[in-house]
């Protein structure tokens, strides 16, 4: 769903308001994540919304971002076609993610 969002947002940004592309990646991106973080609270962790836990989830939803960049950056080094770097990272960035969103982000 956060991608559909992400696309959606980025595409009325870009072809109806002419942003820039940057710019309305940041928004798209922010948008999907605030979404998530709602989700997130109320129906996989039920917790409450705040501003402190919105922090940290964001901070978490970074880390998940840097550990992709990570592997396909890894992966493309190391001479692997970027289908198998997604591989990797759909198989490793969400399960780790989670990890950090239960242990930390929404520890209750």
């Amino acid at each position: 769903m956060n991608t559909l969002i992400h696309g959606s947002v980025l595409s009325c940004l870009v072809e109806l308001w002419a942003v820039p592309v940057v710019m309305a990646n940041l928004v798209a991106f922010m948008g999907a994540n605030l979404f998530s973080y709602f989700m997130n609270s109320y129906l996989t962790f039920r917790a409450p919304i705040s501003l402190v836990l919105y922090a940290k989830f964001f901070s978490a939803s970074i880390l998940a971002l840097g550990l992709t960049l990570l592997i396909a950056a890894v992966m493309d080094h190391l001479g692997f076609t970027y289908w198998q770097g997604m591989i990797a990272i759909v198989l490793l960035v969400p399960a780790l993610s989670y990890f950090v969103m239960k242990t930390w982000a929404f520890a209750r």
